[in-house]
């Protein structure tokens, strides 16, 4: 079958990207390996809007984003929103700033989301929820947009 180019979702040119962190402090091989690793396990989530809250797949995902933000060293206060949906949870997580300083601080809102429209594995020349590195790029339903954030 002809790959369809519209319908897949490609991240990334090289295997080994240089990210810079908020201190313009670039991460180490390792660093940006572990980066890329986490996007790809992300990917794996099938976050299908329509079957996800069902499923359960919603939840799988989110305690994977919160167990990997708690290990960033510059984010506190990371929870499940209270008033989010049981079965779609949301993930707030808070930027540490001085302490001196949290009151008077500007407050930034980074919003994303976690969920992807269905993908059918046949319009895909790879398996749309395996975060495949292909050609040093990632390909993978929400690739670009959603989970790539």
């Amino acid at each position: 079958m002809t790959p369809k180019p519209d319908k897949q979702e490609a991240f990334g040119s090289s295997p080994a990207p240089t990210l810079a962190t908020p201190s313009s402090h670039k991460l180490t091989k390792e660093e940006a390996h572990q980066a890329v690793e986490s996007l790809r396990q992300l990917l794996r989530f099938e976050t299908v809007s329509v079957t996800a809250p069902e499923s359960g797949e919603y939840k799988r995902c989110v305690e994977y984003l919160l167990q990997e933000l708690r290990g960033v060293s510059c984010l506190d206060n990371i929870h499940i929103l209270e008033e989010s949906p049981e079965t779609s949870p949301v993930v707030v997580a808070r930027w540490k700033s001085p302490e001196e300083q949290a009151d008077t601080m500007p407050i930034i809102l980074l919003n994303s989301h976690y969920d992807v429209v269905p993908a059918s594995a046949k319009d895909w020349t790879v398996p749309p929820f395996e975060g495949v590195m292909k050609d040093g790029k990632i390909y993978g339903r929400g690739a670009q947009d959603m989970k790539s954030v």
